[in-house]
């Protein structure tokens, strides 16, 4: 991506963050959500859940991505695409931690 386009993705980016604080506005949600698609199905491939259908982990990944809509700075020097991809990989990685723990505690009780 040049520098252009990228500057023009954080533009639309930040118009649209900010529709969703003001407005609570889900369409621009489902837009900012759309663009991200590809990195939430290369974060759920790249790790291996065998606990969640990729359904929940897409609806996982939502709740994550409005949550850093709330919390991303606007003044930032990180994309918010940087930021999002950040924060899905840690709630990936504790989902799994989760699952871990959950088949520890089974075999003991069983």
């Amino acid at each position: 991506m040049d520098e252009i386009a990228f500057v023009k993705s954080n533009v639309q980016n930040q118009q649209l963050i900010k529709k969703i604080r003001k407005y609570n506005d889900s369409l621009a949600f489902k837009s900012l959500f759309q663009k991200y698609l590809p990195v939430v199905c290369n974060s759920i491939t790249r790790y291996h859940f065998r606990f969640l259908e990729i359904e929940d982990l897409v609806q996982e990944a939502r709740l994550v991505c409005y949550q850093d809509v709330l919390a991303y700075k606007l003044k930032s020097q990180v994309s918010f695409g940087k930021f999002f991809q950040r924060s899905l990989r840690n709630h990936y990685c504790s989902l799994l931690r989760k699952g871990k723990r959950f088949k520890k505690t089974t075999r003991k009780i069983c």
